[in-house]
C-alpha cells in the first residue's frame, strides 16, 4: 500500500510509470476525492446496496426524480436542484455539473449525450476536440453560441471513463431534460447522437437508420401540448472517428437552417 504521508515519498516520475503500468490514462480532477464514500452509503441504505454498486436506482429516485423537476419554472431553478442533488453515482463521480452554454432566447436548442472529460472539469457542454468541431459545422450556416444556439446534455455528469449511461441513468435525468426544453420552448431540436435519440424520440434502432429524417417531441406544458420538430444527427465525436460522414451531417444542418427559416421567417 502506498502511503502518501510516508517520509519516504515516490518521485513523481516513477509515480507516473506506475500509473501507466496500471492502465491509469487519465485525470478526473486536481483535488482529491473520498470515492469510499460510498460504504458510508451503504451502510445508510442498505435495502439499496445492488442498487448503489451498480448503478440502479431505486423506484422512489427515480420517481422523485419526475416529481421535482415538474416543479422547476426557472433556468436557475433547474440547475440548482441539479447541483443538489446527492444520491446519484454519477454526480458522486463527477467534478462539476454540466448544465448548459449559449443563448437561452434561442429558436434552436441542440442536445447531445454526456459530458467528456474536459466538459467535467470546465463545466460546459462541448468544449473538448467533438465541441469544436460542432461550433465550427453550426457556424458555417450562421449559428454561434454567443447569439443563436443553446446547447445541453441528455445527461449533466459524465460517466466514468466516457461510458455510455445506463437506461436507469437516462431514467433518472430525461425529466430535468424534458424540464429543461419547456423552459427554453425552442422551436426546433437538433439531436446529436444516438442517445439523444433513443432518449427523447424513443428511437430503437442506430442513429444511421434516422439520421435525416423530422420527428416531433410533444410535452405536455401547462395543459397544452408543446410540439418541436426534431432533426438527429451524428454526433461530433463520430465523425471525428468517421471525417467520410461529416458530408450526411452537412446535409442535416441545411435542413436544420432551411426548416429554421420556414418557421419563424
Amino acid at each position: 500500500m502506498i502511503n502518501s504521508n510516508s517520509e519516504d515519498k515516490i518521485p513523481p516520475e516513477t509515480l507516473l510509470k506506475l500509473y501507466v503500468d496500471f492502465g491509469i490514462d487519465e485525470t478526473i480532477g486536481f483535488k482529491s476525492k473520498d470515492y469510499l464514500a460510498i460504504l458510508d452509503r451503504i451502510e445508510e441504505d442498505r435495502d439499496n446496496i445492488d442498487g448503489i454498486i451498480n448503478n440502479k436506482l431505486p423506484k422512489k429516485v427515480e420517481a422523485s426524480s419526475q416529481e421535482t423537476s415538474r416543479n422547476l419554472q426557472t433556468l436557475d431553478e433547474l440547475r440548482q436542484s441539479l447541483e443538489g442533488i446527492k444520491d446519484f453515482s454519477l454526480k458522486l463521480t463527477s467534478k462539476n455539473t454540466v448544465f448548459a452554454d449559449g443563448n437561452p432566447t434561442s429558436d434552436l436548442m441542440v442536445v447531445g449525450e454526456a459530458p467528456g472529460g474536459e466538459e467535467d472539469l470546465s463545466g460546459l457542454p462541448f468544449v473538448g476536440p467533438s465541441g469544436r468541431l460542432l461550433d465550427e459545422m453550426l457556424s458555417s450556416i450562421g449559428f454561434t453560441r454567443k447569439n443563436n444556439i443553446y446547447i445541453t446534455n441528455v445527461i449533466p455528469w459524465r460517466p466514468p471513463g466516457n461510458r455510455r449511461p445506463t437506461p436507469d441513468e437516462v431514467n433518472f435525468c430525461l425529466p430535468y431534460l424534458l424540464q429543461h426544453i419547456k423552459i427554453i420552448k425552442p422551436k426546433l431540436l437538433l439531436l446529436l447522437g444516438g442517445l439523444a435519440g433513443s432518449s427523447l424520440l424513443g428511437k430503437v434502432d442506430g442513429i444511421t437508420k434516422y439520421r435525416g429524417q423530422w420527428s416531433e417531441l410533444v410535452i405536455s406544458d401547462e395543459g397544452k401540448d408543446l410540439k418541436i420538430p426534431c432533426l438527429a444527427t451524428f454526433h461530433p465525436a463520430y465523425l471525428l472517428r468517421s471525417p467520410h460522414q461529416r458530408r450526411l451531417s452537412w446535409r442535416d444542418l441545411l435542413e436544420v437552417k432551411e426548416k429554421l427559416r420556414s418557421i419563424v421567417g
